[in-house]
């Protein structure tokens, strides 16, 4: 009892640890530094009107359904805004304390979950502390994308159904408690993103349940089964990205595809033997998948329904087809290459050593225990899925970083064990000062260094600006052209639009008669004509003349916002139309 006392006690010990290590990189400065990414100036613009309009179940933007991502993050936003009394305003605050909460129980969900799946303290503590200096897992636990609220649900989701179906095949029970919270979790996942988050549990809860039974199997081909089925898998996945190749970078790709549909072809043949199947099949029955992922799949179809009555069914499905066709692209040919990058970089520095470790497990034809094989697995078939079906884009990959992290802090505690006393003592020197000199390096940036250098990323001094430096300046008669800038919707309150070519943008016809409607001031944002911009976008000015719009002043706003490429400074353009009759 006493012992069982002191190992509890040491967990909370170590938990408290972690949490505090990690909020000191997460949370100082939340505020500091203005809106900059696109995805979290959408993520609080729709947050506030929901929370202004009182509403729960459907996001808006400017009145509009915004159905891109599922109510989670909004939903944590609205909660802390009312915990701090604030009843009709979410702000920058609510937003970064969102993903700074969520990027500690990452950290945390990734040391329990270790402790279990690798059976080694030594090994969780190293794999939580791997992911908490992550450089783009920081990055994320900083701005407001949702992405890393995945962690903590899909890390506990994926650990508690392998724990499942480790214990139906060592004692033939069904661990009920596990399976519950794993559809709890999955519920959380699905409502934060949607069917990508149930994509990944199922790889690495059920399909690593489905190799494992294939690798105890020990089943076997000749080599002309394998030589065959490896290549017609080859052909299919490069016959089919093989069209997009334009650059060296989809040259490789592609080369990446083949190897991917080879090893996809070949272990699906072994999985599918009779041998295979009988021993992975029980395994999976009795973890009951149709539970697990078929409640999360209920709730997110029942969110879907209430919806619809809402906004009408048309109306959703028109979103929703919007929302696949952005986010689904089959076998992009760079999407790999990108891929390999981001994992590379998500979780360094230490994380480099997951990596290691995965080649170690793969250079022994995957024989490893079955935690280990199934934080490979989902490792490896998380990568394959989101470099078939996605476009190879950093924060989609954020679910995959934990899995990096364990077989880091596996690799890690078996690298100390290995050394002797004194190389022990030295290594886990350089391993802690690494750590803290990682953590105070990022925890420094995000509070401070952000804001002092780079401050003219984000909008926030240009919407405090324009009211200063345009007498009369109304923001509904204000507009971009050829960017996008949600921040300035949240500072100004106002929707900001966007003016350029359409489809994407609204015409410049359009921008012309509103011009010539009022004798108001019109003031179009545009990117100073350095040569990248000319290069890049042509002459705004020409294009402009051309529409029968004239630049009647240049409003000089400094450098305090800037724009891609070369970081182009923002100028302020008073419009007015163009009454020649030479132009449109």
């Amino acid at each position: 009892m006493g012992d069982a006392a002191t190992s509890r006690g040491t967990i909370w010990l170590r938990c408290l640890a972690l949490a505090v290590f990690s909020a000191l990189i997460y949370f100082p400065g939340l505020t500091n530094h203005g809106l900059t990414n696109w995805q979290e100036s959408v993520r609080l613009v729709v947050a506030r009107e929901m929370h202004e309009r009182d509403a729960w179940l459907v996001p808006t933007r400017n009145g509009e359904p915004y159905l891109a991502k599922p109510p989670m993050i909004y939903w944590v936003q609205r909660g802390l805004a009312t915990f701090r009394g604030e009843r009709a305003f979410t702000s920058e605050l609510e937003l970064r304390a969102t993903v700074a909460i969520f990027g500690v129980l990452g950290v945390l969900a990734t040391f329990l979950v270790s402790r279990k799946l690798l059976e080694d303290e030594r090994a969780a503590w190293w794999a939580a502390l791997t992911l908490g200096i992550g450089v783009l897992y920081v990055r994320s636990s900083r701005i407001g994308e949702l992405d890393v609220l995945l962690v903590p649900f899909v890390v506990t989701a994926i650990g508690c159904v392998v724990l499942a179906w480790r214990a139906r095949e060592e004692s033939g029970r069904t661990r009920w408690p596990l399976l519950a919270l794993a559809m709890i979790a999955a519920v959380g996942a699905t409502m934060t993103k949607g069917p990508p988050a149930l994509l990944t549990i199922g790889i690495g809860g059920f399909a690593s349940a489905i190799a494992w039974g294939t690798l105890q199997a020990g089943g076997s081909f000749r080599f002309v089964p394998r030589l065959v089925a490896g290549s017609i898998g080859a052909a299919l996945l490069v016959a089919a990205s093989v069209r997009q190749m334009a650059s060296f970078n989809d040259a490789v790709g592609v080369v990446i595809f083949a190897v991917m549909g080879s090893g996809l072809a070949v272990a699906l043949l072994l999985a599918l033997q009779a041998r295979s199947v009988v021993r992975w099949w029980p395994l999976v029955v009795r973890t009951h998948p149709w539970v697990v992922l078929g409640v999360p799949v209920l709730v997110f179809l029942g969110w879907g329904r209430l919806v619809s009555r809402q906004i009408g069914p048309e109306k959703l499905a028109a979103l929703a087809q919007t929302e696949l066709d952005d986010n689904l692209r089959i076998l992009v040919a760079e999407s790999p290459v990108n891929n390999l990058g981001f994992l590379v970089y998500g979780v360094a520095p230490l994380g480099l050593l997951g990596l290691v470790a995965l080649g170690m497990i793969v250079a022994r034809r995957w024989r490893a225990a079955a935690g280990v094989f199934s934080i490979a697995v989902w490792l490896v078939l998380g990568f394959v899925a989101f470099s078939t079906l996605g476009k190879g884009v950093a924060r989609y990959l954020t679910p995959l970083w934990p899995a990096i992290a364990m077989l880091s802090g596996w690799c890690i505690s078996g690298l100390l064990a290995r050394a002797d006393d004194s190389a022990r003592k030295r290594l886990t020197w350089l391993l802690a000062v690494v750590v803290l000199i990682a953590g105070a390096a990022q925890s420094w940036w995000y509070a401070d260094g952000r804001e002092r250098y780079h401050s003219a990323r984000s909008a926030r001094d240009l919407s405090f600006e324009l009211p200063r430096r345009v007498p009369g300046f109304n923001a509904s008669r204000c507009g971009t052209y050829l960017f996008e800038s949600p921040d300035m919707e949240y500072y100004l309150r106002e929707p900001i639009e966007e003016w350029g070519k359409a489809p994407k943008r609204l015409p410049l016809d359009r921008l012309r008669r509103e011009v010539a409607a009022s004798p108001e001031p019109y003031i179009l944002l545009v990117r100073r004509p350095t040569p990248e911009v000319l290069a890049k976008y042509g002459d705004a000015r020409e294009q402009l003349g051309e529409a029968g719009l004239l630049v009647a002043e240049v409003i000089d706003l400094g450098s305090i916002h800037v724009q891609p490429p070369g970081r182009a400074p923002i100028e302020g353009w008073r419009l007015s139309a163009d009454d020649s009759g030479e132009n449109p």
